[in-house]
């Protein structure tokens, strides 16, 4: 298993349900990606910003995407491949 730390930014299809942020897709080296489910997510604050951080699965990978609110961009953090 390799894991890869890139901190790049992505184009992310989220949605809000109950309040709720919820990414659906994201683009990654020219793919689109679809989320098959989200394995861990968590919120950290940083004084006035916060990044929401998703932990999803897509096409038997793993990847750490994450949503800042200082800059509204979605960041690919990691890519872990089998």
């Amino acid at each position: 298993m390799e894991q890869t730390t890139l901190n790049e930014k992505i184009e992310v299809l989220a949605k809000f349900k109950s309040g709720e942020l919820i990414p659906l897709l994201f683009r990654y080296n020219q793919r689109v990606l679809k989320i098959e489910s989200v394995d861990l997510k968590y919120h950290l604050q940083y004084g006035n910003v916060e990044r929401h951080t998703f932990c999803v699965s897509s096409s038997g990978n793993s990847y750490k995407i994450s949503f800042s609110s200082k800059d509204f961009n979605w960041y690919l953090e990691e890519v872990c491949t089998a």
